[in-house]
């Protein structure tokens, strides 16, 4: 099941009380996969699985200071500490060049790489 809160304690308590035993970030994804993984690993009572997404891999990009506080997990990034993470915003209004393009793409190729389960991306 899609879920955008699956990655923190509270999230998984509420998909278990709703009898989701996989809950999954697809939409949004994770950026860097990876990381996110590695973070929930061996403190969960669910599966997990998430997508590489691409508002994390455009922000990354676009603003070498941003500094992920929920491992990868954009929406609380947007959501919660804004002012710790440095995130800009820039993923949403920025157009990329060639090279960013590529970048991107390498991100996303990456996230793949290290288990995401497609490519997240949120329309708008």
């Amino acid at each position: 099941m899609h879920n955008h809160n699956s990655g923190v304690p509270f999230g998984e308590k509420l998909a278990l009380r709703d009898g989701v035993t996989t809950p999954l970030e697809l939409e949004a994804g994770v950026s860097p996969v990876g990381e996110w993984y590695d973070r929930l690993a061996g403190k969960c009572r669910t599966n997990q699985g998430a997508s590489s997404g691409s508002v994390g891999a455009r922000e990354r990009t676009f603003n070498p200071a941003f500094k992920t506080q929920f491992t990868g997990d954009i929406v609380y990034d947007l959501f919660g500490p804004p002012k710790q993470s440095g995130i800009s915003g820039k993923w949403s209004t920025q157009v990329p060049t060639d090279a960013e393009i590529d970048k991107i793409g390498d991100l996303i190729e990456q996230g793949l790489k290290e288990g995401g389960l497609g490519v997240g991306h949120c329309t708008g």
